[in-house]
């Protein structure tokens, strides 16, 4: 049996569509292939920079980007989408997490931020957990593809925590053992 074609109105629509920005092609195709096979739908970047080339980026809904990513970093790039009108979750991941990034993660608008190798199980659930957030194609997503190059000064946090009511927002270590 042939996949249902995805112009089909009958084909079964992805869970979320989400954004993977991720330098290490390795661990991107991974990624990619764990998370297609769960049924969403994921767009791949090696970078920021390419993410800002893909037009129909702002209309994802979810966001997954390693910390550092020569020439920038996560926290810059969720600025930048924020600062475009997009309004998706976000999940930081890195390999190279302290506390000091942790905190600077969920300070600047990431749902959740994750310790690389993370288990498969860890992000799946992950994704599945953070609320889906329609996207509406702002009007000012030219304004982000014509930047050329990301801001920096869109890295300063976006809202305040709550640290004693922290509803979606989770920061975790990927345990290794059975349990993942």
């Amino acid at each position: 049996m042939t996949p249902p074609h995805p112009a089909d109105p009958t084909a079964p629509k992805p869970k979320r569509s989400i954004l993977l920005v991720e330098d290490d092609h390795a661990v991107r195709r991974s990624l990619q292939l764990l998370l297609s096979g769960r049924g969403h739908e994921v767009r791949a970047y090696p970078s920021p920079l390419a993410l800002a080339q893909d037009s129909a980026a702002l209309r994802c809904d979810c966001l997954i980007a390693d910390l550092m990513m020569p020439p920038s970093d996560a926290i810059t790039l969720l600025g930048e989408l924020r600062s475009a009108g997009w309004s998706g979750s976000a999940i930081l991941i890195s390999g190279f997490l302290d506390d000091e990034w942790r905190a600077r993660g969920l300070r600047a608008g990431f749902d959740a931020v994750l310790s690389k190798p993370i288990s498969d199980s860890l992000l799946v659930r992950t994704v599945e957990a953070l609320p889906a957030r329609s996207q509406d194609d702002p009007a000012n997503y030219g304004q982000f593809l014509m930047s050329g190059s990301l801001n920096e000064s869109q890295s300063r946090p976006r809202r305040r925590l709550d640290p004693q009511h922290p509803p979606a927002r989770v920061a975790c270590k990927a345990s290794k053992g059975p349990s993942q």
